[in-house]
């Protein structure tokens, strides 16, 4: 298992003593404006107590944590911490060996004053995401583990900007006994940031919905390198992209982009660490059990949108639920896996011949399969030049590819029943610029399901759609690919297909027909 070595440096804190009426509450209200931060060790006058920030408080210190919780005590946050151009700062730390809780309803705002910095007048920023760095929303940190629940509550609010910062953040060797759940919207951008950072080990549940969005190279929206002794569930809406723009624009825009606007991005989603109770991208339900909402998950760049992968040493991926009595009323077939996506995985390479995979499995053994009612769909644009070889798989250039089984992902049963889709095209307003003289076809390649070699899938039933589709002049489209040779049986109720069409929109029926390879199921392995 491999674990995240980012480690955040504490500045030193300086108790502040007050008095206050709310003592006799057993904890201590902060209602105004104050510039030096507070811990709940000291906070009744030199006491322990603990601390909230209430509607009308705020904190604007420039050193350290805003909020320390280094007792046997609660934090609060209803008001507001807000921290400008201060490196190494951090909204609430919470203290190892401590046993409390935190509850952030509130904003906690870290930034950097605005600079114009569009240097050669061509409308885009330049310039880096960030300049500073090492900042934190609510730190978890220390040897010792910190006993209850983190919890930014739905309504509250992250924005940081900053390098190698984020929004969460439980450091790595550090344990969580109790629930993390992100609730609210959460915006970062700077290199390696990450909105939710689980670099320890959690003994109780992972739960993560909101909004969150992070741009930067090697950006993340979501880690789980840590342990997990329960369930891993997203349920709200994740982007993150380290390009300038995370949606495909025009032909005359990305021609003006430079090199910083076309920096990579880590994993939208990632989980590298063990996780007993299984993970799931879920639904909304009401009291009935209709869904009144998906989550979704937007990758723009390279990188897999939902990585699953141990790192050298394969994790273990338990299941959701427990198969108790079927009969029970209650009882859920859709979490009998270990792994079930009810949403959204898009990714998209954005820009001209870069690849695209919406979600990868390596390393990892899921112990009761995989399960998708949800949408899972990947999009390539080939223009003719690669802008970098090296960073396009298989040894194609910018392959779409939806789902990807590679060496080492153990993954015994998969079942669809939503849209599996893969969509390599030309990028039209490069290929037919000049109408009368369109640069020469060139290969597209779009895969619906892949299982490599190394990988092992036992038994795929598909009730829904695995397609794969290209429009241009010529390439190759496999819905689904074997290349491992396990796969022992396909039960097949729903679609599955390959197929592409022309993207010269002025074509006529005698000109030349695109050169396809189509293949609905290669299992010639």
């Amino acid at each position: 298992m491999s674990l995240n070595k980012y480690l955040l440096r504490s500045a030193a804190i300086s108790a502040i003593c007050f008095s206050t009426a709310a003592a006799a509450f057993a904890q201590v209200e902060i209602t105004d404006t104050r510039t030096t931060g507070v811990a709940t060790s000291s906070a009744n006058d030199g006491a322990a107590d603990d601390v909230t920030v209430t509607s009308t408080g705020v904190i604007e210190n420039t050193t350290g944590a805003a909020v320390t919780l280094d007792s046997d005590n609660d934090v609060t946050v209803a008001g507001a911490v807000n921290i400008e151009d201060a490196d190494d700062t951090t909204g609430i730390l919470v203290e190892g060996g401590n046993t409390g809780s935190v509850v952030l309803t509130g904003d906690i705002t870290i930034l950097e004053t605005a600079e114009d910095s569009d240097t050669d007048g061509d409308a885009i920023f330049d310039g880096p995401f960030a300049n500073g760095g090492g900042r934190t929303g609510i730190l978890i940190t220390g040897a010792s583990p910190f006993t209850g629940d983190i919890t930014a509550a739905a309504g509250s609010r992250i924005q940081i900007e900053g390098n190698d910062s984020a929004g969460i953040r439980l450091a790595n060797m550090s344990t969580l006994n109790g629930n993390l759940t992100s609730l609210g919207s959460m915006e970062l951008r700077g290199d390696n940031v990450v909105g939710v950072d689980v670099a320890g080990n959690v003994v109780g549940d992972v739960t993560i919905g909101g909004a969150i969005r992070t741009g930067g190279e090697g950006a993340s929206a979501v880690r789980v390198d840590g342990d997990v002794d329960g369930r891993v569930s997203l349920t709200g809406a994740i982007a993150s992209s380290g390009y300038r723009f995370s949606a495909r624009q025009f032909r005359t825009l990305r021609e003006l982009f430079d090199g910083e606007d076309t920096l990579e991005g880590g994993n939208a989603v990632r989980v590298g660490g063990d996780v007993s109770n299984g993970v799931i991208f879920e639904s909304t339900r009401n009291d009935d059990g209709v869904v009144t909402a998906r989550p979704s998950v937007t990758q723009g760049g390279i990188a897999a949108a939902v990585l699953i992968a141990g790192d050298g040493t394969p994790i273990v991926i338990g299941m959701l639920a427990d198969i108790t009595d079927p009969t029970d009323e209650n009882f859920e077939e859709r979490l009998q896996y270990s792994f079930v996506n009810e949403g959204s995985i898009l990714s998209s390479g954005v820009l001209d011949d870069h690849s695209a995979t919406a979600l990868q499995f390596q390393n990892v053994q899921l112990t009761n399969g995989f399960s998708n009612s949800g949408q899972i769909s990947a999009e390539t644009f080939r223009s003719g030049v690669p802008t970098n070889a090296a960073d396009n798989v298989a040894g194609n250039i910018a392959p779409a590819t939806a789902i990807r089984f590679s060496s080492g992902a153990n993954i015994g049963q998969f079942d669809n029943t939503g849209t599996i889709r893969s969509s390599a095209s030309e990028a039209t307003d490069v290929v037919y610029q000049d109408r009368d003289n369109p640069l020469d076809p060139n290969d597209v390649f779009a895969t619906g399901v892949l299982i490599e070699s190394g990988a092992s899938v036992t038994e795929i039933n598909n009730g829904g759609t695995i397609a794969a589709t290209l429009s241009g002049r010529s390439g190759s489209a496999y819905a689904l690919v074997d290349q491992s040779g396990s796969l022992a049986a396909i039960n097949n109720e729903g679609i599955i297909f390959a197929t592409g069409s022309t993207s010269d929109s002025t074509a006529l029926s005698s000109d030349a027909a695109p050169v396809f390879t189509l293949v609905a199921i290669d299992v010639s392995a």
